[in-house]
């Protein structure tokens, strides 16, 4: 009788399992999923009130990472027990708490503050020559002031002979191509312009007109007779173009009498 009554007892307990055992999984699987919440939102700029794309959320209890689309719209299920950190690049970073959107079915709207940095000032002194404590055995190239345009492709001057056998095809191009002909008719313009514009300093039609006292058609024929047998250079100072002038002035006189 007592195997009997086991035996009863046995299959009343399987009979249970089977109709409650569903009821319990049905349950067990309600409780963790409503342990999980969906979020849905925007995050979006204080200042401009414009959208924050790619920003980045890390959940603290999972220490998962996620990223928010371009227009700044992220949607996520966190555990309710969760903190939510959203941090973007040049933003503060904020943290919310995932109970507080319980039964929020509306997009949320996460506002990120911009960050501001402290920057101590520098004062630039112009015209000042940067120190950079190089080793005496490395030297700084000096400025080159010719204008890239009108630089060499290959060489910074004139080539070596020896760069025929060097470099052959950079000697050639030097003297064939066209570009590298009007460069250097270009520099033989520019020296030309600086060595008269330096020469216009004190060889003038004023100093002319100071030494000469000629005016009008006078001075007209006079300075075109100073240009045509007067040689002046860069190399002369205004000491001596002075001399000349008068000098010259004197022999003009006499054959203008």
């Amino acid at each position: 009788m007592i195997k009997n009554a086991h035996t009863v007892t046995s299959g009343k307990t399987i009979v249970w399992l089977i109709i409650f055992y569903p009821f319990t999984m049905v349950y067990s699987q309600n409780s963790k999923s409503d342990s999980l919440i969906w979020i849905k939102g925007i995050v979006i700029d204080e200042q401009s009130q414009l959208p924050i794309g790619n920003v980045q959320m890390v959940s603290y209890k999972t220490q998962m990472l996620f990223v928010a689309n371009e227009e700044g719209v992220f949607r996520n299920s966190f555990h309710i027990s969760d903190s939510v950190k959203i941090f973007g690049l040049g933003f503060e970073a904020k943290t919310f708490k995932v109970k507080d959107y319980i039964n929020c079915d509306t997009l949320i709207t996460v506002v990120l503050s911009r960050r501001s940095y402290l920057i101590r000032a520098v004062d630039v002194a112009p015209k000042r020559k940067l120190a950079l404590h190089l080793p005496p055995d490395i030297k700084l190239a000096e400025k080159n002031e010719t204008p890239p345009a009108l630089r060499n492709d290959n060489f910074s001057g004139k080539p070596p002979v020896l760069a025929a056998v060097v470099s052959p095809l950079s000697f050639i191009h030097y003297y064939t191509s066209k570009s590298e002909k009007r460069k250097r008719a270009f520099r033989e313009e520019l020296v030309k312009h600086e060595k008269q514009s330096q020469i216009n300093q004190f060889y003038n039609r004023s100093v002319i007109e100071k030494i000469s006292g000629y005016s009008g058609a006078s001075l007209d024929s006079f300075v075109v007779y100073c240009n045509i047998n007067l040689k002046i250079t860069e190399r002369h100072n205004p000491v001596i173009v002075k001399q000349m002038i008068s000098d010259l002035y004197d022999i003009y006189k006499t054959k203008d009498n």
